[in-house]
This record gives C-alpha cells, structure tokens and sequence, in this order.
C-alpha cells in the first residue's frame, strides 16, 4: 500500500464552543443534538463551513518506487552513453521505460516524496507529457542514502514530514520477501521485480546528480 487516505481535522470543536456558552456542559449530548440537526457536521470529509474537501493522503516509498528510480537512472545513463549531457539526459519519458504499467503510475507518488520532478516546457508551467527528471534525493536514494519513507500532503501541500527513513535495499528487501513467502507457498509471484534487486547497486550511481560527500572531511 503506497498511499492511504486520513482527514484534517479541524481547529475548533463546535460542540465543545456551545457547551461552554449555554448551561448545558455535556460535549457529547451538544454533539449528538447538532448531528441530528446537520447530519454532516462531524464527518470530517468536508469542511462544515464551506464544503471544501478535508481528505489528506499518506505518500509512501515502497518496492515500485525504488524500482521506478532504477528503471530511470538507468535510462538516464543510456542516454549518457549516447552523448548527451546530464541535464537533458536526465529527462525521461516514463511511459516508454521497460516495466509495468504499475511502476510508471508512482510518478505521482515518487514527486511527492521529492525523488523525481516534472519536466516543464520552457517558459511555462505546463509538464512536458510524460517527461520526468530524477532529483538530488531521488540520486541520493539511488547511491543509498536514507530518504524519507512517508509524507502526508493536503490540498497538494506538504502537510507532515515524518521522521522515518528509508533505503532502496530495504524498500527492495520488502518485495524479496514477499516473493520468498510466496514461492514457498507455491504460488505464482506477481510482478516480479527481483531483477532490479540483483542488478541494483548503490556504488554505480555515486557522482549522478551532484557528488557524495564523505563523512571524514
């Protein structure tokens, strides 16, 4: 599960605001009066006031994730190899990458956790269709440093920042795991990505998308 769905709450607790200017004290008899009378008021999905959605949403980096960055990266250095420079080498047409349908859908949830980026049309605002770079966290991931795991958006702003971190080794070791249990259970791995597990390498992406420093100096 890349994604779940939570409500922001909000601010003021209406029923709590009546009880404290009326003589009635109990919150929850307030609450279950005003439900009665506005049956959505406390439901959360929308603003009471003005209606407007309240749902938030969870990103989270998992196994379809790092193998999107892969599938990238290795692109990107094919077109290196090809002549051209970093910059437009470094922009990727994901529909024609080589995986799933699947793994090109986590564009959205990748760019949330800040590890790829859209590629604009010179001077304007507009996506290039399809068109995706990797960004300094998403090379950061790939030379396997710790990026954050999950982020929590609301209203297509970054909402929470969470303090829990993540690697490509472990978001693949996940997936690997699962392909064990399952072929222990002998059935039929779905979608199996263990391919980028074993080819994957964290050493062959030092020095993609700015250098690695090392800790000594």
């Amino acid at each position: 599960m890349s994604k779940k769905i939570a409500y922001k709450e909000g601010n003021v607790d209406l029923a709590a605001i009546v009880a404290d200017f009326t003589k009635e004290k109990d919150v929850e008899y307030i609450r279950a009066c005003l439900t009665t009378k506005y049956p959505h008021l406390f439901e959360g999905e929308n603003c009471a006031n003005c209606g407007a959605l309240m749902k938030m949403y969870v990103f989270i980096f998992d196994t379809l994730v790092a193998v999107l960055l892969c599938a990238m990266a290795k692109e990107v250095r094919e077109r290196q190899n090809k002549g051209l420079d970093f910059t437009l080498a470094n922009q990727v047409h994901v529909p024609n990458l080589p995986t799933t349908l699947a793994v090109k859908c986590r564009t959205t949830i990748a760019s949330k956790l800040g590890l790829v980026a859209k590629v604009l049309v010179s001077g304007s605002k507009k996506q290039v269709p399809g068109v995706w770079c990797i960004t300094e966290r998403g090379w950061a991931a790939l030379r396997g440093e710790r990026v954050p795991a999950q982020v929590r958006v609301w209203r297509k702003e970054i909402d929470e920042r969470f303090d829990e971190t993540i690697t490509l080794s472990e978001a693949f070791k996940v997936h690997a795991d699962k392909i064990k249990a399952a072929i222990r259970r002998n059935k039929e791995p779905k979608n199996d990505y263990r391919q980028f597990i074993d080819e994957y390498n964290p050493q062959d992406w030092v020095g993609f998308g700015g250098y690695h420093e090392g800790k000594l100096f």
